[in-house]
């Protein structure tokens, strides 16, 4: 990695009810069990990892 490359800060959103952190690993489980009630990833509809690519889901953001 390029020491001179911008870093890139990402914050939590924090709310009275809810709060957003940028995904990373320890998330991929929690992922797969949010999207397990109908294997979400066969719909062409949506963009939701299955458990072959979770893993490559959260390389997609900066």
């Amino acid at each position: 990695m390029n020491d001179n490359a911008p870093r890139f800060i990402q914050p939590a959103l924090t709310g009275q009810t809810v709060e957003l952190r940028p995904l990373q690993q320890e998330h991929a489980r929690g992922l797969l069990d949010a999207a397990a009630d109908g294997q979400l990833w066969d719909m062409k509809l949506t963009v939701v990892p299955g458990p072959d690519t979770v893993g490559d889901y959260r390389e997609l953001g900066p």
